[in-house]
């Protein structure tokens, strides 16, 4: 079988030294050549490749900002010197390094060669893990409608009873509105903001727990009670129907720093197990999940009253494919994976028995606080906005209510809306442009998308392309993925709140405000 290669090098003594080596391998390899990233990215688009050789410096950047385009191909990175940056590659995604000055035609290919095959095992562990996650949403389910329709009921009856009393206080009727009311009305606003905010919390969770393992997810400072309520939140149906539950989370845990969407897939796997084995037990069913700390550790206890583990089979359980559940039941996935999840948050999971007759699964991750180096989200909090800043902003959505909802939520700036093909023809007339400060965008809409209005605009007036936030419902295409993931575009999920889309704003339009408007530089 003849392979295709993509071989990315602007020197071009080194890329003819490359290209002999190949060449005198045999003839089973197809090579495709670029000296940019930018020429890299396009072959790519053009066609598979079965992996990547590309320098490590190019005129335009690094041979590693080609990974968010390679798709399934491994990338092997060609460096002059085995130094800090080659295997700092390796820890970015490079599947091996190479030394130019090494390039042996019977070691090239073996590298080459190991790399895809490297990449295909990960690509199919990826897979499994990705199917056990999928498959556990099947059966969270029932307890996912549940969740979501207690707060979207109260929601609306509270929405119906604002249309009721709107409708005897509109202009031209005599009705006042009392104080009893009034304490209603704010009791009512209340209530509806925090259902609201419970929607978005379960859909934020299933967001993280679907989420693929190699998706971009940044590092959090987290609080393991909170990602037990979580789990708690997406089990608790399933697991009432079968069992007593009973929940301590007031163990006051230090916080720890990961991927709370992988911490909550754990939690979620041992309830879900904790609840099948305490329904195949003898003993009246029970579940128990604790969260406390002991300084040093944040720690979760999942426990459960069915038959329990010999201890013989304790340690096989993490193998994967293993399973003690009746065929066609269990992937033997489960545990595995969460072992893993575990292991790579520096944390232990490991396997006891429980006072309560079954067995008892207990997590421990390292209690720290997030530093300046980790990579993660910062939160928007409140942001107090000046008088001065009165910006002129342009919504493209192709949903009219989002487009109203945001113009009114952003007053007292200037808001204009409309979808992605209107916002286009909008643009291009005489001065339209050079009016607006900055834009949000919305991402998956039919006809003109997001990443083409994006696009055009980087064409026709890259300084306003470079004021431009993503806000995206969080579903995206590949192609939409891959380019959000390559560009430098800040990205929100809906619903987001003003404080959010502000914090977005600001550093984007500081330098406009002080060079064009005279405004004050703001912190």
């Amino acid at each position: 079988m003849t392979l295709r290669l993509l071989l990315v090098e602007d020197d071009d003594i080194d890329r003819e030294a490359v290209l002999r080596a190949l060449r005198e391998g045999g003839d089973d390899i197809d090579v495709v050549c670029a000296e940019t990233v930018r020429g890299g990215s396009e072959r790519l688009r053009e066609a598979r490749v079965d992996c990547i050789l590309s320098d490590l410096t190019l005129p335009d950047g690094e041979g590693l900002d080609l990974l968010p385009h390679a798709q399934d191909a491994p990338l092997v990175v060609l460096t002059g010197g085995a130094d800090d940056r080659a295997r700092e590659a390796l820890r970015r995604g490079a599947q091996d390094y190479l030394l130019k000055d090494q390039l042996d035609p019977h070691w090239l290919r073996r590298a080459v060669h190991y790399a895809i095959e490297r990449k295909r095992l990960s690509t199919r562990a990826l897979a499994s893990e990705h199917q056990d996650r999928l498959a556990s949403l099947g059966h969270l389910a029932a307890s996912i409608a549940h969740e979501i329709n207690n707060p979207i009921a109260f929601v609306g009856a509270n929405v119906e009873t604002l249309q009721r009393w709107w409708h005897g206080i509109v202009p031209g009727t005599t009705v006042p509105i009392e104080d009893a009311l009034h304490e209603d009305f704010v009791q009512l606003l209340a209530e509806t903001g925090a259902g609201l905010e419970r929607v978005a919390s379960i859909v934020g969770q299933l967001r993280s727990f679907g989420r693929r393992s190699e998706d971009h997810e940044p590092l959090e400072q987290a609080s393991l009670a909170e990602v037990a309520e979580w789990a708690i939140a997406l089990t608790r149906t399933r697991i009432t129907h079968a069992a007593e539950l009973r929940v301590d989370t007031t163990g006051s845990p230090g916080p720890f720093v990961g991927r709370p969407g992988r911490i909550a897939q754990v939690l979620t796997n041992l309830l879900l197990n904790a609840t099948q084995a305490a329904e195949q037990g003898s003993r009246a069913p029970q579940v128990r999940l604790t969260v406390r700390g002991d300084g040093a550790h944040s720690i979760a206890e999942v426990e459960d009253s069915g038959p329990g583990l010999p201890p013989e089979l304790r340690d096989r359980v993490f193998e994967p494919f293993f399973t003690t559940k009746p065929a066609g039941e269990g992937t033997g996935l489960g545990l595995p994976i969460s072992h893993d999840i575990v292991v790579a948050h520096d944390g232990s999971l490991e396997l006891s028995d429980s006072v309560l007759g079954g067995l008892r699964a207990v997590v421990r991750l390292p209690a720290r606080v997030l530093g300046e180096s980790d990579v993660h989200l910062t939160d928007a909090g409140e942001i107090a906005e000046t008088d001065a800043e009165r910006w002129t902003l342009l919504i493209i959505d192709d949903e009219p209510s989002l487009r109203r909802a945001f113009a009114r939520m952003l007053r007292p700036h200037e808001v204009h809306a409309m979808d992605g093909a209107g916002a286009l023809e909008w643009l291009a007339a005489d001065g339209h442009a050079a009016t607006i400060d900055a834009i949000i965008c919305d991402v998956m809409m039919p006809g003109v998308d997001g990443v083409q209005v994006h696009e055009a605009l980087s064409e026709r007036h890259p300084g306003l392309a470079k004021r431009f936030v993503f806000c995206s419902g969080g579903a995206f295409r590949p192609d939409l993925a891959r380019y959000l993931a390559a560009s430098a575009v800040p990205v929100l999920l809906k619903p987001v709140s003003r404080a959010a889309l502000v914090s977005a704003l600001r550093p984007l339009l500081r330098e406009r405000q002080a060079a064009t408007r005279g405004y004050p530089s703001v912190g």
